[in-house]
């Protein structure tokens, strides 16, 4: 160990989505200065998503795989996942993950304050911090995106032109991911995502879209919906949808969750908890999407019964302990989060 070494722990936080040369900056500047390095990897737990399309295990190996140089015992990983409506739930998630590794007295963060998303690197006075340059203003996003739209087809000449942004070690590590079925998968619903963002391209502002949902308790289970369609294909959700021109919030909510769910709705009459609106600007790949989600609990003896209709592949009641945050579409695990006190 060089007589650079000032930290027991280095800390990097991150979604490397995927990890790239920039990346890599950092957390060799920080292994430079530290005993170990641990790497936690944002937006953890989650359904494959264009934003996320790569899993925990995929990223961790990615990481690993770009930096072969370094000792495995040196990277530790830890996934967190977002959890959008309490921060405080967030930062503690990621304090107990540090935690695990070392006590706050030689901890650093290593990071770069890119943009607005990176206003986390402030809220740990805990640790250490030292603030590193970006790489040639290298971003995932565009990577990611390169690589999305130019599916199996093009990924050579695609890989060719984002070179200067691979890892020292060259595209072998990423491109082993973008050859798996998984990804192809997500190709095809970047297409969608792709087709969705241009009908709005001319738009004289950035397009807000409103959708409405339906929280159904009953009997410990939350009524879900399986998606039919892209995006989020066989991902469970809340039932719900676009409002429409001349609809009122929660007839829209209620028309959604008859129409995906066949629920009688004489059964909501007395029996609504409130509504509330669910923001986070990241929280749907199409876009800014705003919804609003209207909370019922059902006092019937047993479940009532339910179908999958309309953009519904299935409907079902869910015992709320076995709703996994992986078989979710969007931030609909955050919103359940929030709404039943999960966390």
């Amino acid at each position: 160990m060089s007589q650079a070494v000032r930290h027991a722990l280095g800390l990097v936080i991150g979604r490397f989505q995927p990890f790239h040369r920039g990346h890599e900056v950092i957390c060799r500047h920080a292994l430079e200065h530290s005993e170990r390095l641990l790497i936690i990897l944002g937006s953890g737990q989650q359904a494959r998503s264009v934003r996320n399309p790569w899993t925990d295990a995929e990223r961790e190996q990615l990481i690993r795989n770009s930096l072969p140089d370094v000792a495995p015992e040196r990277l530790l990983f830890e996934s967190v996942p977002d959890v959008f409506y309490n921060e405080q739930v967030w930062l503690d998630y990621v304090d107990r993950a540090v935690h695990r590794h070392a006590d706050d007295r030689g901890v650093c963060l290593f990071g770069h304050t890119k943009d607005s998303s990176s206003y986390y690197l402030a809220l740990f006075p805990q640790w250490g911090y030292e603030e590193l340059p970006n790489f040639q203003d290298l971003s995932a996003t565009p990577l990611r995106e390169a690589l999305l739209g130019a599916g199996p087809a093009d990924l050579d000449a695609t890989l060719a032109s984002w070179a200067w942004a691979m890892p020292a070690c060259g595209d072998a590590p990423l491109r082993a991911l973008l050859q798996a079925p998984a990804f192809v998968d997500m190709c095809a619903e970047f297409e969608v995502i792709a087709a969705h963002r241009k009908a709005w391209a001319q738009s004289p502002y950035p397009p807000v879209f409103v959708t409405v949902d339906a929280l159904v308790e009953c009997k410990g289970h939350v009524l879900l919906i399986q998606r039919g369609h892209r995006p989020g294909k066989g991902l469970w959700a809340l039932p719900g949808g676009f409002v429409d021109q001349q609809e009122r919030l929660q007839r829209g909510a209620e028309r959604e969750l008859q129409e995906e769910t066949g629920l009688d709705l004489g059964m909501l009459a007395t029996q609504r908890l409130g509504n509330r609106a669910y923001d986070a600007p990241e929280r749907s790949d199409r876009g800014r999407v705003i919804t609003h989600v209207f909370h019922y609990r059902l006092d019937e003896a047993s479940l009532p019964a339910v179908r999958g209709g309309d953009d519904a592949a299935h409907a079902r009641w869910w015992p709320v302990a076995e709703i996994e945050r992986e078989q979710m579409f969007d931030d609909h695990y955050c919103v359940l989060q929030h709404a039943l006190d999960l966390y």
